[in-house]
Parts: C-alpha cells; sequence; structure tokens
C-alpha cells in the first residue's frame, strides 16, 4: 500500500512539473501581446524579466533580437546574450547561439553536422525557431545547396539533387516536417520559410495553401514574399493549375510565344494583346510520387509525376489554346513541353482582360537567415 502511495505521488508530481514546464511566463505572454502595436515596449518587458532570470523570457528575447528588423533587432546583441551559456536561455536561445557561430563565412560538412546536432536537440526541448533553423540549414548545407558561390543556381549540382533517390532525403524531409512543425506553432520565421517552399515548389494545392498561409499570419508573411501570394492568388483565379509562382514565369513564357506565334499566322501579323484568361486541368496526373512528408507539407512537395494543362490566351480579336505537358523535375521545379496551340472555334466573346499572371522575376531558392524581412 505504502508502495503505491509512493507511486502515485511521484505520478502527480510529474504532472505538476510538466505542467509548469508547458506554461508560458507572464512576462513571454504580455511581450507577445504587445509586440503587435508597440514592438519597443515588448523588448522592454522581456528585457526586465532576463535579468530575473526568467529563461524563457530570455530565449525569445534573443530570438526577437536575432530576427526582427532595424531598428528593433540587434543581432550583435543577440549573439552576446545567447552566449552566456546554459544558466541563461532556454532551448532557442541555444539555437541563435548556433545561428551566430555559422555567421563567420560558408559553411564546410564538419559545421553543418555540428549545427545540425544542437538544433536537433533545441528542438527535442520545444525550441519552435531551432525547428525552422533546421530548413534553413538544410538549404545552406553544401551537400544540398543547388547554388553556386555567387548565389546562381548551378544545373549540374540541381540535376544531381533531383535525381537523388528517396532513400537517401532523410535530412530534407527531416527539416521539411521540422519546419512544418514551426509553421503549425506559429513561428514567424518558420512562417516566412514556408511560404517560399510553398511559392517556389510545384504540387497540387500549393498556391491554395500558399494562399490561406498568408491569409492566416499576413503580418508574419515577409513583404519580399507578397509578390508570391499575389501571383499564386490570380492563378487560382486562372484555373486549377499545379504550377507555382516561381514556375509560371517559364512556362508562361513559353506558352505565351506559342499562342503569339498562332495568332499572328491566323491575321497574317503580329499580336501584342494576348494576355493569359483561364488555365484548364487536363485529367489526372501520372505516376506521382511525393517526398513522404508528414504534418504541414504531406503531400506538398512533388518529386515525379506528368500532367497536363491547357493554358489559354486571348487578345486581337481571338482565343488561342496552348496545350502542355508539365513533369516534376525532382526538386520542386517543373518542366514544361508545348503539345500544341490553336485558335478556338468559335473564338469566346472577348471582354476585358482577364486577371493574367504577374510574376516575380526570380525567388531566392535558400532563402536569407531566418527573420529576414
Amino acid at each position: 500500500m505504502e508502495q503505491l502511495f509512493r507511486a502515485r505521488t511521484a505520478l502527480v508530481a510529474c504532472a505538476m512539473l510538466a505542467s509548469v514546464a508547458t506554461q508560458a511566463s507572464p512576462a513571454t505572454q504580455e511581450a507577445k501581446a504587445l509586440a503587435r502595436t508597440d514592438k519597443a515596449a515588448a523588448l522592454r518587458t522581456l528585457q526586465r524579466a532576463d535579468k530575473l532570470h526568467d529563461r524563457e523570457a530570455s530565449g525569445l528575447l534573443v530570438e526577437w533580437l536575432y530576427t526582427w528588423p532595424a531598428p528593433w533587432g540587434q543581432r550583435d546583441k543577440a549573439c552576446e546574450l545567447a552566449a552566456r551559456g546554459p544558466a541563461w536561455g532556454d532551448a532557442t536561445s541555444r539555437a541563435v547561439r548556433t545561428l551566430c557561430r555559422l555567421s563567420a563565412g560558408p559553411l564546410n560538412e564538419e559545421q553543418v553536422e555540428q549545427a545540425r546536432g544542437e538544433l536537433r536537440a533545441a528542438h527535442a526541448s520545444g525550441s519552435m525557431f531551432a525547428a525552422a533553423t533546421l530548413w534553413w540549414l538544410f538549404q545552406n548545407d553544401p551537400q544540398w545547396r543547388d547554388r553556386n558561390a555567387r548565389g546562381e543556381v548551378d544545373p549540374r549540382r540541381r540535376a544531381r539533387l533531383a535525381a537523388t533517390p528517396l532513400t537517401q532525403r532523410q535530412p530534407q524531409i527531416e527539416a521539411l516536417e521540422a519546419l512544418g512543425e514551426a509553421v503549425a506553432a506559429g513561428n514567424p520565421s518558420g512562417i516566412g520559410m514556408a511560404a517560399t517552399v510553398l511559392a517556389t515548389t510545384s504540387a497540387p494545392g500549393n498556391n491554395e495553401r500558399l494562399v490561406k498561409l498568408a491569409a492566416e499570419h499576413a503580418a508574419l508573411v515577409p513583404a519580399r514574399l507578397k509578390q508570391w501570394v499575389s501571383a499564386a492568388q490570380r492563378l487560382q483565379v486562372l484555373g486549377p493549375t499545379r504550377v507555382s509562382p516561381q514556375a509560371a514565369v517559364e512556362v508562361g513564357l513559353q506558352a505565351r510565344r506559342a499562342a503569339s506565334a498562332v495568332a499572328a499566322s491566323a491575321q497574317a501579323g503580329a499580336c501584342r494583346d494576348l494576355h493569359l484568361s483561364r488555365i484548364e486541368a487536363g485529367g489526372e496526373a501520372r505516376e506521382e510520387v511525393y517526398l513522404p512528408v508528414q504534418g504541414v507539407f504531406d503531400d506538398s512537395y512533388l518529386v515525379q509525376g506528368s500532367w497536363d494543362e491547357t493554358w489559354i490566351y486571348e487578345g486581337c480579336d481571338k482565343a488561342v489554346a496552348v496545350s502542355l505537358t508539365l513533369k516534376a523535375d525532382g526538386w520542386g521545379g517543373v518542366g514544361s513541353e508545348v503539345q500544341g496551340a490553336n485558335v478556338l472555334q468559335p473564338a469566346p466573346r472577348l471582354g476585358a482582360p482577364g486577371p493574367g499572371v504577374s510574376v516575380p522575376a526570380a525567388a531566392p531558392a535558400a532563402g536569407p537567415r531566418p527573420g529576414a524581412s
């Protein structure tokens, strides 16, 4: 009986400790509320709590100082605070300390593996900032980076990465799942990185996911990504395309060239007023294979598969349908091939120009460090 009582007492004690551990400190709750309207006051609240050794407040203070833009953000100060050691701050402080150490220059394999271990440990301790930073580290890992020292896409590297079998993509899967956890928790850095992933990865539903993410976290989507959100909204209006805003740049150029050639032939002269008016799906996709990611990014990273779409352009009193076969390239992008283009007969009654697609010329593949705006 006495042993049973002791066991029950131990369980109650553990439950009480777990409850305390999961409760947000009053200072962090107050600071998060203030941050919506007065960032300076939010930082002052955390600074006062930091002096009282509130570890959670210290971690949030370090994260905000590292990720917020000027005049509130101060990365040097964040690194200084994060370096104070285990007596100060929480798992997020450790994650920031790792990032500060990596800021010295290009990463090598040893640095990446050490950093990955540290970020995994911080993530396991509950830091969603560390979870998001695992994705940043994956993108900047020389083994997985598809860009050269000048930041330009290296076709050979990209082709090699795209051909990587699923069985060898565990670092990518782990990092994307961790990023999904950060998004689900509402971590600002994670939301910004997730918006980039969705804007540059062609798969069914990704445009809808991007628009939904931006609507739910409008204040957290970096300004540099707003144009991609607008492009995804336009693509939604046009029709059921699987093409990402980034891929729509090249696909649209190719399709418009084909439409222009047909329109010019039909009227014995160039047609300069063509605009994309709608997109039609062409049936089920073939041989689809997705990166086996669980959580937020489930079925969002298409590694293999092909499908058909028809992009319809209007102008010069004509409508031209361009039939396209699209194919996942294995690294988030898509290749396209024009199968044919023809003037629709009878031509539809043309009204005001449709929404068209206005998309940025390029997007950062790896993105800036966590928190950059």
